[in-house]
């Protein structure tokens, strides 16, 4: 499980040689320290200080792997939800249920008419709802409404606001969730596992725990990567640390073609602050991750949008995420 530190964040002073740090992990999570000092203009043993202080400084949470679960043949669903005005202790129960689900992919506190999502992964429609009915009766005085998105493509692109905003993003991963299953067995799971609490576990310390040959994990991480189920990895850097704010912008369409669908992802990837887009089905048609300077930069994206859509583009929520406890994309069920 990865968690985020829940202690308040500060604009920390990153320099030019840290950005480079951070955006060579946020196009590879797992690239080795000599490429990162290369690419840095650094020494080695300067940019291992650096990446250390930039850890304990919190300006990076961890280090994720994209694992496609859909070739795993599992779907994700991302569960919109409006709390009661309960206690703060029987939130903390209800976010901590979720927290241990085997099933959890994403949790975040946010602010606005939804006070949190969870994200759960399941074999099918029934499967999420019998998952999700659980939590109710559980928790029958929590929920006040509720609304679930059923996620069907997505693709992610480098932040490359992080070092120049005028530079093109890189596609750095994409997935579609209909998939010929990808067989794996219990090895395979379990260097999965591992990967996704940790991308940059080295191979030796995945072979000694799992009692494998190095060279094996090394042929098995290279044949996953060949058949797509780790699509990359990534270093999740705090964007609140440089003064930007996460949203997550929830679209509605009206009448909107695969080509308009099509313009609108790639007005999306060709915004440095727009990395994640979501093609999702429910009460909405996207969920576009975005981190902005003010909510001024925010606003000027949306108008920029509508004005480039304004006969698709129905209507959107955009929301602060305030607080993100958890993200693996490859949660205990699927051991």
């Amino acid at each position: 499980m990865i968690k985020k530190n829940s202690q308040k964040l500060h604009i920390l002073k990153i320099d030019k040689k840290d950005r480079r740090i951070l955006y060579e992990l946020d196009l590879d999570g797992r690239v080795p320290i000599a490429k990162i000092a290369r690419r840095a203009g650094l020494s080695r043993q300067s940019a291992r200080y650096r990446l250390n202080s930039l850890l304990k400084r919190n300006a990076l949470w961890g280090f994720i792997t994209f694992i496609d679960y859909s070739r795993l043949g599992f779907y994700s669903c991302d569960v919109w939800i409006q709390l009661k005005d309960i206690p703060p202790a029987k939130k903390s129960e209800f976010i901590n249920h979720f927290l241990s689900h085997p099933n959890n992919l994403w949790i975040s506190e946010c602010i606005g008419r939804w006070d949190m999502c969870v994200s759960l992964i399941a074999r099918n429609i029934g499967h999420f709802y019998k998952m999700f009915d659980k939590a109710q009766d559980k928790f029958p005085d929590v929920i006040r409404d509720y609304t679930v998105s059923f996620n069907v493509s997505g693709t992610w692109h480098s932040r490359t606001h992080l070092i120049d905003e005028s530079e093109q993003p890189e596609l750095l991963w994409h997935w579609e969730s209909d998939h010929e299953i990808v067989k794996t067995d219990k090895t395979d799971r379990k260097i999965l596992a591992l990967l996704a609490e940790n991308a940059r576990i080295p191979t030796r310390e995945i072979a000694r725990r799992i009692c494998v040959d190095p060279a094996t994990v090394v042929r098995r991480i290279g044949r996953l990567e060949k058949k797509k189920v780790i699509q990359g990895y990534h270093g999740m850097s705090e964007g609140r640390i440089f003064g930007l704010s996460r949203y997550e912008i929830l679209v509605k369409f009206r009448g909107m073609t695969p080509r308009q669908e099509r313009s609108l992802e790639e007005f999306c990837s060709s915004n440095p602050y727009l990395y994640f887009y979501i093609k999702c089905v429910g009460r909405w048609d996207a969920d576009i991750v975005a981190e902005v300077k003010s909510t001024e930069h925010l606003q000027s994206i949306l108008s920029e949008m509508r004005e480039t859509f304004p006969d698709t583009v129905l209507d959107y929520e955009a929301m602060p995420i305030l607080k993100e406890h958890r993200m693996n994309f490859f949660p205990g069920s699927l051991l």
